[in-house]
């Protein structure tokens, strides 16, 4: 039991000693990944907008129309129209 404690008390104390170590060694680690992941993000923007830009460069000017979105046609030659009755106005 005392052989239990002896070494449990070694541990606690090398653990008190390395912790600030391992507490840097760890902070360290994950800030080198979160600055790659971010590096990939911007690239990834960076990239994304450059192929925007190249895509508005080559349409400009182009006209693009859309025949579904005219509505219903019809045949203006048989639409006989409507009467609207007026009234002239003298100034």
């Amino acid at each position: 039991m005392s052989d239990f404690l002896v070494v449990f008390i070694v541990v606690i104390l090398l653990f008190g000693f390395f912790r600030r170590f391992i507490f840097f060694f760890f902070m360290g680690a994950l800030s080198k990944l979160l600055f790659r992941q971010l590096n990939k993000m911007q690239q990834r923007q960076a990239d994304f907008l450059r192929q925007q830009q190249q895509q508005a460069q080559q349409q400009q000017g182009r006209v693009n129309i859309d025949p579904g979105s005219s509505g219903p046609r019809r045949n203006l030659k048989d639409d006989p129209g409507e009467y609207v009755d007026y009234e002239e106005v003298k100034d």
